[in-house]
C-alpha cells in the first residue's frame, strides 16, 4: 500500500469564447485584451492601465470557435480558433524578462512576431504555485457561465490560485474597491452565515472578464466606495491580498499556532487545501461536514506547534507513520514535529 495522500484532480484553466475578453498574463502585472485579429497588452500595475504593446493578426476573414484559456497550471494564456487560413493556436508566455508570443499553429508570418520586453523591476514574475484549494465544485470552467452561476465555492479556488501568481504590493489601502477588501479580514468574529458576504460583494463590484480586478465600480452596482487618491495604487492587490484572505478562512499560521478551519463559512462544508507552506513544513488539509477529516504534515524542520482546532473538536488521532495505530490527542495540546517526517492527523471528534 502507498502512503495516504489527499487527491487533487482539479486543473485550473478557466476559458472564454468572447472576442475582446481581457485576462491577466499569469505571473505578471500585464493584462491582455484578446480579439481574433488583434492582441493588446496593457500595464495593469497602476490605477490607470496603459497600452504597452500590440500584435495585429492577419486571419483572412471571420473566425469560428474563438477560445481564450487562462492556463494557471502552466502559467500562460492560450488562444485558438478556426480562420479561413486554417486552424491557429498561440500562447502568451512570461519568460526571462519577456512576454513571449509563441505560435504553435498558424500563418508563417506569426512565427517571427517580436516579443514584448518586460521591465522586471515593474513586472516581477511569479511562477505557478503548488498551493491549491478545492471546495468540491467540478463544473465546466467556461468563465461567463461561472460568473452567471455566482457560486463562490466555484469562484474562490480560481481567485486563490491566480492571486498567488500575481505580483502586487502587500498593502491594504482603503481607497476604491480596496476598501471592500478590508471587510474580508478577521471573519472568524462574524457568524458562519455571513463570512462569504464580503467576498461576494467584492467579486460583483471589482472583477470583470477573466478575473480582472478594478479599483472602480465599473458595473455600477450601487456600492459606496471612497475615491482613489494614490495614482500608484494597483488593482492587482485585490487578487494578491484577496488570495491570502481566502486561504485564511481555512488555514493560517500565526505566532500563537497553526489555526485549522478558523473561519469556515457555512457554505463551505466540504473541501481540501494542499501544499500550504508553514514555517515548519508543508500541510495538506481535507474537511467534511464542517470539521477536519485529514491533516497531513510534512515537516521540514524540528518544531513544537500549537494546533488550534475549531471549538467543537475535542480530540483526534495522531500518527507519525501512516501504518501505525497512532495515539489519541486532546484538543489543547502542543505537537512536536521532527525534520523529514510525515504526520497524519485524523478521526477528529466533536
Amino acid at each position: 500500500m502507498s502512503r495516504i495522500h489527499i487527491h487533487f484532480k482539479t486543473r485550473f484553466k478557466p476559458y472564454s469564447h468572447t472576442p475582446g475578453v481581457k485576462a491577466l498574463v499569469p505571473g505578471t502585472g500585464l493584462l491582455a485584451e484578446l480579439f481574433p485579429a488583434c492582441v493588446r497588452l496593457y500595464d495593469w500595475t497602476k490605477k490607470t492601465a496603459s497600452l504597452v504593446h500590440e500584435w495585429p493578426l492577419e486571419l483572412g476573414g471571420c473566425v469560428r470557435d474563438f477560445t481564450v484559456v487562462q492556463d494557471l497550471e502552466k502559467g500562460r494564456l492560450s488562444v485558438s480558433g478556426d480562420s479561413p487560413k486554417g486552424l491557429f493556436r498561440y500562447h502568451l508566455i512570461p519568460n526571462e524578462g519577456l512576454c513571449v508570443f509563441h505560435c504553435q499553429r498558424g500563418p508563417d508570418s506569426w512565427i517571427n512576431f517580436p516579443n514584448y520586453t518586460v521591465d522586471r523591476g515593474v513586472h516581477p514574475f511569479l511562477p505557478p504555485q503548488k498551493c491549491r484549494l478545492s471546495l468540491n465544485i467540478h463544473k465546466a470552467q467556461d468563465w461567463p457561465h461561472v460568473v452567471e452561476r455566482g457560486n463562490l465555492n466555484e469562484i474562490l479556488p480560481f481567485w486563490h490560485c491566480l492571486g498567488q501568481m500575481t505580483p502586487a504590493p502587500a498593502r491594504l489601502k482603503e481607497e476604491g474597491t480596496l476598501a471592500l477588501l478590508a471587510h474580508c479580514t478577521s471573519l472568524e468574529k462574524q457568524p458562519k452565515t455571513c463570512r462569504l458576504k464580503p467576498f461576494e460583494t467584492l467579486f460583483k463590484v471589482a472583477f470583470n472578464d477573466l478575473l480582472v480586478p478594478s479599483l472602480s465600480d465599473e458595473h455600477l452596482m450601487g456600492v459606496s466606495i471612497p475615491p482613489v487618491e494614490d495614482p500608484s495604487l494597483s488593482p492587482l492587490s485585490l487578487l494578491a491580498l484577496g488570495s491570502q484572505f481566502i486561504q485564511a478562512l481555512f488555514i493560517r499560521e500565526e505566532p500563537e499556532g497553526l489555526f485549522v478551519l478558523p473561519a469556515l463559512p457555512k457554505e463551505c462544508l466540504h473541501g481540501r487545501l494542499i501544499h500550504f507552506k508553514a514555517s515548519f513544513g508543508e500541510i495538506d488539509l481535507m474537511w467534511r461536514g464542517g470539521k477536519p477529516f485529514v491533516l497531513i504534515v510534512r515537516a521540514s524542520q524540528d518544531a513544537n506547534v500549537n494546533l488550534v482546532l475549531p471549538k467543537d473538536i475535542r480530540r483526534y488521532r495522531l500518527r507519525a507513520e501512516w501504518q501505525g495505530t497512532g495515539i489519541r490527542q486532546e484538543k489543547a495540546s502542543t505537537l512536536q514535529f521532527n525534520e523529514g517526517k510525515r504526520y497524519y492527523l485524523d478521526r477528529f471528534e466533536r
